[in-house]
């Protein structure tokens, strides 16, 4: 089974609850900050299947918090690794996620605290914000903004805007934007959660 990695919020909690839907034997390496030393672990790991057990699984992050020696640590393991485990990597958002670690795993976007369908307001945001119509991409944002809040406008557009192909220049830089604001602790103000967006 191809390697999985899972970003975004929740990224985390999603990986466990996969590794966990397949298979009762999980092992678990790294934390925020993934070290070279966890990632020789997990590699020391799959090496070996234990006695009794089909298939198990490694949780390994978080990949997008790890030195480069991490990262390419785990790149011949979770390539080729061998059928009866199943790797699973996971980071907090896309862009600082090497492109030899993505190109090896099939990638699936999580967003724990956006639950339900995409608001088609967001999806018109982020139409607007990808083509520049900064008028549309105001009165839109504005709109959102007065029905909820800055942070819930963010993350309706970060939901709305991981539909998008992130081989996309503007969609990279716009996550990365997103993703940048939402770490913040303050409440922004609707001028500061427009100028997020507005690219």
């Amino acid at each position: 089974m191809t390697a999985r990695l899972i970003y975004g919020t929740g990224a985390y909690e999603k990986a466990i609850e996969l590794a966990k839907s397949i298979s009762n034997l999980v092992y678990e390496f790294g934390g925020e900050k993934l070290s070279t030393d966890d990632a020789k672990s997990a590699t020391q790991k799959m090496i070996f299947a234990p006695i009794g057990t089909d298939v198990f699984c490694v949780v390994i992050g978080a990949v997008d918090n790890a030195r480069a020696n991490a990262t390419d640590a785990l790149l011949k393991s979770i390539e080729e690794h061998p059928d009866f485990v199943v790797p699973i990597l996971w980071a907090n958002g896309l862009d600082g996620v090497p492109p030899t670690i993505r190109s090896r795993c099939s990638s699936e976007w999580t967003n724990e605290e956006q639950g339900g369908e995409i608001d088609p307001k967001c999806v018109r945001l982020v139409n607007a914000a990808l083509v520049s119509n900064h008028t549309e991409t105001l009165q839109v944002g504005l709109s959102i903004i007065t029905d909820s809040s800055t942070r819930d406008m963010l993350r309706g557009f970060a939901n709305a805007l991981s539909e998008k192909s992130f081989d996309n220049p503007k969609v990279a830089l716009l996550w990365l934007r997103v993703r940048e604001a939402l770490k913040q602790n303050y409440t922004m103000s609707k001028t500061e959660a427009l100028g997020v967006i507005c690219i």
